[in-house]
């Protein structure tokens, strides 16, 4: 019974010290917030807004989730689909 005990005791501890998958990189409560902001963004359709962040994580964050990139290609298509000004979607287009 002891045995059980402690090996259940050991896989509760261990547990609560796994990964979620995401590497925040160094700054993990900002880059947290960042990411918490694009999703949301994301999920309003408020593309232009959320550029600046979104190329933040790609430098301070690179390795934060697969879903980083593949958001942000989407929202840099979608960003230059609504863009007015022709050079400004010209870049949004070559970033993708």
């Amino acid at each position: 019974m002891k045995l059980i005990l402690s090996l259940l005791l050991s896989f509760i501890t261990f547990a609560g010290f796994a990964q979620d998958g995401f590497d925040y990189g160094d700054n993990k409560p900002i880059n947290q917030g960042k990411y918490g902001f694009i999703i949301e963004n994301y999920q309003t359709e408020r593309y232009l807004e959320t550029l600046p962040r979104l190329q933040y994580l790609f430098v301070h964050a690179p390795n934060l989730h697969q879903n980083l990139y593949i958001l942000g290609a989407n929202m840099y298509e979608k960003a230059a689909s609504q863009e007015k000004d022709s050079i400004k979607k010209i870049q949004y287009q070559d970033t993708v």
